[in-house]
């Protein structure tokens, strides 16, 4: 596979250690996207993923070397940068909102433990300094599940912080949105952390 790196559309290379941690558990979940050029195969999307693998490789971290997942797609070179430019612009950061949705998912639908959960997101978390933070990311963030529509809009756009948010949480959903009305006892909630 050809690599052109100035395509890759960014200076600063993201860390990929969380990245290799994921593909050596789960496997590469999301193959890159390679184009035909001239007969041969050239990296046009997937970067970090095509570094995780080869570093995976390299340094022989998987008891078998590990085949890059790939699919083809037909355009021009600057059609394929202009993909990965896309591709990396507009993908957003999960929110802590995301989070506690997906927590409660495999918690709630899926019955996973909160030791299986803790796991998934957290694989290297084995020291216990480690885990309990690991464990305490968790629950502060299973706690944000219950914040009403109002309350969880304040927070995502900055209006209240975590602390906050999973303080109000364990109110009524009237109460919460009194709060963030401003006209609840819960003021002091909000300002502090």
């Amino acid at each position: 596979m050809v690599i052109k790196p100035e395509l890759n559309g960014r200076h600063d290379l993201p860390d990929i250690r969380d990245l290799i941690t994921d593909i050596l558990a789960q496997g590469q979940l999301i193959p890159v996207v390679i184009r035909n050029d001239g007969g041969k195969p050239v990296l046009v999307a997937g970067f970090s993923r095509w570094r995780a693998i080869s570093e995976i490789n390299e340094k022989k971290l998987a008891p078998v070397k590990m085949q890059i997942r790939c699919c083809y797609t037909q355009c021009s070179e600057a059609e394929a940068f202009l993909a990965n430019i896309s591709e990396n612009r507009f993908r957003s950061d999960v929110t802590a909102i995301d989070d506690a949705r997906n927590l409660h998912l495999l918690m709630k639908k899926y019955a996973m433990t909160e030791d299986q959960v803790v796991r998934v997101y957290f694989p290297n978390a084995n020291e216990p300094e480690d885990a309990k933070r690991a464990y305490q990311w968790v629950k502060g963030r299973v706690a944000l599940i219950d914040l009403s529509p109002e309350a969880a809009e304040a927070f995502l756009h900055g209006r209240m912080k975590e602390s906050a948010a999973r303080a109000i949480a364990k109110l009524s959903q009237a109460q919460q949105k009194l709060i963030v009305e401003g006209k609840g006892e819960g003021e002091k909630i909000t300002s502090g952390d």
